[in-house]
């Protein structure tokens, strides 16, 4: 969870997962969030964004895929796989 020392509020808190389509790594966790009442971004909006920072990294983006997933299910301390099949996280 997003810790903003108990003086801002999320408004919008958006988690993208981008891993490997065939083994299931994790190659990126992007958050969106927003911090104000105007609009937010979308899901799709969210999504290109985490795409486009593998990109910036020098991976080529047609070997992955997103996963969108609540805010809560991430733990900072824990490690993830997506299972490629069922498009689900698992903690390893």
């Amino acid at each position: 969870m997003l810790n903003t020392g108990g003086k801002l509020k999320p408004t919008a808190h958006l988690v993208c997962i981008v891993y490997d389509a065939h083994s299931g790594h994790i190659a990126h966790v992007h958050h969106e969030i927003s911090l104000h009442k105007g609009p937010h971004a979308t899901q799709a909006e969210a999504e290109a964004a985490a795409l486009d920072q593998l990109k910036k990294r020098g991976k080529d983006a047609s070997k992955f895929r997103v996963l969108h997933i609540k805010p809560d299910e991430l733990s900072p301390l824990g490690r993830y796989k997506v299972d490629p099949q069922r498009r689900t996280l698992e903690q390893l």
